[in-house]
C-alpha cells in the first residue's frame, strides 16, 4: 500500500485562504493517508494466532527409538505454513514449511548454543489481521548443563517469514518478555542471526 504524508498534526483543520483567487471552506489533511484517501487508522492491526506445539496436535512421521529417541512431526499452521518438529539427541528444531519450501530454523545452534533443548507447547504467528503472516516466536527451553537440577532457561525466538524464513532475535528470560518478543516481530525487517 502506498501512503502519503501531509503535513504534521492531528485531525483536519479548515482553511479560508483564497485558492485560485475563489473563497473556499476546504479541509486541510494533516494526517496520514493512503492514495484512496482512507485515513492510515484503518490499517490492519498486527495481532496473533496461536498454534498448538504437542504430540497430540503433531502427526509423528518419522521415528527411530535406537537413535537417541529420534522423531519428526508435522504440525498444523495458519495462512498455509506448516511446521516440522523434531527431536535428536535431546535437541528439538523446527522446521518452516510453505509453497514446497521447506527452511531449518537451527533453534538448536543459534538460540539454544547446542545444548540440551525442547521447544514450549505453542507457536504464535504475528501479521496484519492474523492472515498475512510475517513473523512468528516460539520458546525455547535450555537446559543448564553444569546443573542439570536447575530450572530451564526459558527463551524466546523470534523469526522473520519472509524472504525466508529465519531467526532475527533471541529475547532472555526476564518482565515482559513476551511484549519485547512482540515488539520486534512489530518492527522493522532484521538481519538474520547465524548467517
Amino acid at each position: 500500500m502506498i501512503v502519503a504524508v501531509a503535513a504534521a498534526g492531528c485531525g483536519t483543520e479548515r482553511s479560508s485562504k483564497p485558492l485560485n483567487g475563489s473563497q473556499y471552506d476546504l479541509p486541510v489533511a494533516n494526517s496520514v493517508q493512503n492514495f484512496e484517501g482512507v485515513p492510515a487508522e484503518t490499517t490492519p492491526a498486527r495481532s496473533s494466532v496461536f498454534t498448538p506445539l504437542d504430540e497430540a496436535s503433531c502427526k509423528l512421521i518419522e521415528q527411530n527409538r535406537d537413535e537417541g529417541s529420534y522423531w519428526r512431526r508435522q504440525c498444523p499452521g495458519p495462512a498455509g505454513y506448516s511446521v516440522e518438529w523434531t527431536e535428536s539427541d535431546l535437541r528439538q528444531g523446527l522446521e518452516i514449511l510453505k509453497d514446497g519450501r521447506r527452511t531449518d530454523l537451527q533453534l538448536s545452534g543459534i538460540a539454544a548454543k547446542g545444548a540440551f533443548n525442547h521447544l514450549g507447547p505453542r507457536i504464535e504467528w504475528r501479521g496484519n489481521n492474523g492472515s498475512l503472516l510475517d513473523r512468528m516466536a516460539v520458546r525455547v527451553l535450555v537446559a543448564d548443563g553444569a546443573e542439570p537440577a536447575k530450572p530451564d532457561k526459558s527463551l524466546l525466538a523470534v523469526v522473520t517469514l519472509a524472504p525466508s524464513p529465519c531467526v532475527i532475535a533471541v529475547v532472555q528470560p526476564g518482565q515482559g518478555q513476551s511484549d519485547e518478543a512482540r515488539h520486534i516481530s512489530d518492527g522493522p525487517a532484521q538481519p538474520c542471526l547465524g548467517r
